[in-house]
């Protein structure tokens, strides 16, 4: 199953909002991802540990698969 969103105008503003936290230490494309998961009320489902706990501290749901 393929899903797809439109990116809007407020998912750029909010995408560098989230890179200039610093502390996030976010990527633009990681940031754009969280920000359409944000306004889509959407769980992010990532391996990226660093990208899960950026969701975490910005309220966006996340889940990481377990790896064996």
């Amino acid at each position: 199953m393929t899903l797809s969103a439109e990116i809007h105008a407020a998912d750029v503003r909010l995408a560098d909002a989230y890179v200039r936290r610093f502390d996030l230490g976010l990527r633009a494309s990681d940031a754009m991802h969280l920000a359409i998961a944000w306004r889509l009320d959407a769980s992010l489902l990532t391996l990226d540990r660093r990208l899960a706990a950026a969701a975490r501290e910005l309220g966006v749901a996340s889940e990481e698969p377990a790896t064996n």
